[in-house]
Formats: C-alpha cells, sequence, structure tokens
C-alpha cells in the first residue's frame, strides 16, 4: 500500500489551523494562542475553542484588525487548562491513527506547545519527542502534513483558487475554524479530482479485461 493509500484509507486526516496574537514579541511580550479550529477530511467532526485569557499587550496590528473582529461568543471561551483538556478529547474520538495537516509551522508550533502544557511558543520543543509530551495524544501522529499550495501543478491550483474564492463568499479569513476548512475544502476536491483520473487511467488500461480495480487517490504534486 503506498503512503498516500495509507493516510486516505488507514488514518483520519484533521485539518487544523490557529489564531495568536503575533508573529513575534510585541511589547514584551511573546505570542499567545488566541484560537484553534479543526475539522476532519469527511468534513463531519469538527473543534473550535478560544483562550479564555491571553496578554493583550502582545496583539500585533494585523491580529487586532482581521482576527479580534471575528471571533465567537463566550462559550467558546475556555481557560488553558479546559482547552488542552477538551482538545485532547477531540484528537481521542477518533478511531484511527490521527494525522494532522496544516499550512503553517506555526499551526504545529502551538500543537506542541500545547502538549507540553506550555502557554508560549517554545523553539527547544523541536526536539523532544512528541508523545513524551504529558498532553499529547496518543491516537495522533507525530508527523505531519504540510500543505505546500505553492507547489501545486497549474491544474490544481485554479481547484485551489476556485475553492477559496467559493468559501470567502459566505467565511471570512483568518478565523481558525473557517480556514480549516476552507483547506479541508481544498484537498478533498484534489483528491476527487485525483479519483477521477485515476478511475479514467485504469478504465484505459483495464479495456477488455472484466477486472474491476478500485483506483487510490493520489496528492498530486502537494509536495508532501
Amino acid at each position: 500500500m503506498s503512503k498516500n493509500s495509507y493516510l486516505l484509507e488507514e488514518c483520519c486526516i484533521v485539518f487544523i489551523d490557529t489564531e495568536f496574537t503575533n508573529l513575534e514579541i510585541q511589547n514584551g511580550a511573546p505570542p499567545e494562542l488566541i484560537s484553534l479550529g479543526a475539522t476532519c477530511l469527511q468534513g463531519n467532526h469538527e473543534f473550535y475553542l478560544e483562550m479564555e485569557h491571553w496578554n493583550a499587550g502582545s496583539v500585533g496590528a494585523f491580529t487586532k484588525e482581521n482576527v479580534l473582529p471575528i471571533l465567537w461568543r463566550k462559550e467558546y471561551k475556555k481557560e488553558f487548562k479546559k482547552f488542552i483538556g477538551l482538545w485532547q478529547e477531540y484528537l481521542a474520538s477518533f478511531n484511527k491513527p490521527v494525522v494532522l495537516a496544516m499550512d503553517s509551522v506555526w499551526d504545529w508550533a502551538w500543537v506542541i506547545s500545547l502538549a507540553a502544557g506550555e502557554r508560549h511558543i517554545n523553539k527547544q520543543l523541536f526536539d523532544v519527542f512528541e508523545p513524551y509530551f504529558p498532553y499529547w495524544s496518543h491516537n495522533v501522529s507525530p508527523t505531519w502534513l504540510h500543505l505546500q499550495f505553492k507547489n501545486l501543478s497549474p491544474e490544481l491550483k485554479c481547484i485551489e483558487m476556485e475553492q477559496r474564492q467559493e468559501h470567502k463568499k459566505i467565511f471570512q479569513s483568518h478565523h481558525a475554524l473557517w480556514d480549516a476548512q476552507c483547506n479541508q475544502k481544498i484537498i478533498k476536491k484534489i483528491i476527487e479530482r485525483a479519483q477521477v483520473a485515476s478511475t479514467h487511467q485504469l478504465k484505459e488500461k483495464m479495456q477488455g479485461s472484466a477486472q474491476t480495480v478500485s483506483p487510490q487517490a493520489q496528492w498530486l504534486g502537494l509536495g508532501w
């Protein structure tokens, strides 16, 4: 079984996105996590929470303008330990191994930080084997899928742009759940396109034969 087939058939791919106060230290305060959103490849099992507290002095201009105005209601805000506990419960609720997919190393940095019980990103954590972290969910793979959309072929780039345009008709960018949903829609559409292409190729190869072969989706140049 190929790597791509294994991911699609034996694992749950969970797309995540994070929003945070800043990319760098602001007014002497390090970046802090604001929100985390996640959805699985099938789109039927989602997660979204916001941190109840963060240092207002660490919030940069971009976050003030684009992130804070579209945060959700109070019931989505949880204190740090409760936030980690609910995130663990979500990941543990899948009945297959979980592989996380995200388009930024910053998202992975926050996943590691939460698993270690850290409020701030600690670069030293990248040298630690993740399953030893106290809050690591053991059904989650210690490796992740980097959604490198810049590596798409021209055909798949068109699919990406079409999906982004459709998504933005309803949802704003820089909301953790909505951005995770957008990436999920793009990848799902690319997989559907790959399955159609595989089916067409198989039909050409199998002409005159009664044998049936199930096509496997390929990631088609995503650069994972």
